[in-house]
């Protein structure tokens, strides 16, 4: 669900976290990542004051560390 407070965000959704520090994702959120039930996650928090957890499916990540490369190239170049 996009929402106008924060239009970058493609789904919003609740979860809790269990004793054992287990947390689902839910459904919505696994279907759009295409996550199944053994998939490999890559999680990072963030050093911001809020912490945020960010959860990447492991074989997405090469992709995403590549555009992220190729978008600082291009950054790199303007600011010469």
């Amino acid at each position: 669900m996009k929402t106008k407070l924060f239009p970058d965000i493609a789904s919003f959704c609740t979860t809790t976290m269990g004793e054992k520090g287990q947390v689902v994702i839910p459904a919505e959120i696994r279907k759009k990542l295409r996550i199944k039930a053994g998939g490999k996650l890559i999680v990072f928090l963030t050093p911001s004051p809020s912490g945020a957890v960010i959860f990447i499916p492991a074989e997405q990540f090469g992709k995403i560390v590549f555009e992220f490369d190729r978008k600082l190239t291009k950054f790199k170049k303007l600011a010469k």
